[in-house]
């Protein structure tokens, strides 16, 4: 039986990993192939991705705009009292902007309200799934029971 149950919550994390590699933004793909699932021994489905994944989905506030983000741009000043780059390789105008202006939530992991994107057939494949295992688990318990 317990085998039975990881086998239903690892089916299940391979069809959230698919939903959201097909969901994530692209430009290297790095992002879309960091996307994985750990089934944990609580039972618990851990959706784990590149740290800049979280960035991604919720966006950065900027120093001049805000996105209701967690993640923030500060004025992070070097030692020779310049701001520090964000932006990596882009070119520096790009940079100064994405500072200012901050990163536009893309919301492909939550919803505007944090809550996880789960979409509805892979809800109701939970619901049927686990339905039947405990069925199972009933039916064998009242025959074991009964002997």
């Amino acid at each position: 039986m317990e085998e039975e149950f990881q086998n239903i919550l690892r089916s299940i994390a391979d069809s959230l990993v698919r939903f959201y590699k097909g969901r994530a933004p692209v430009d290297t793909g790095a992002l879309r192939d960091s996307i994985r699932a750990e089934v944990r021994s609580s039972g618990e489905i851990a959706v784990i991705y590149n740290q800049y994944g979280a960035y991604q989905d919720l966006g950065v506030n900027g120093t001049q705009r805000s996105y209701g983000s967690p993640f923030t741009f500060k004025d992070v000043r070097t030692n020779k009292g310049v701001l520090a780059p964000v932006g990596g390789d882009l070119p520096f105008g790009a940079r100064v902007n994405i500072r200012k202006f901050g990163l536009r939530p893309k919301y492909w992991l939550t919803d505007p309200n944090g809550s996880p994107i789960i979409p509805n057939d892979i809800l109701q494949t939970i619901e049927t799934d686990l339905a039947n295992y405990m069925e199972e688990i009933v039916s064998t318990t009242t025959e074991r029971l009964q002997l």
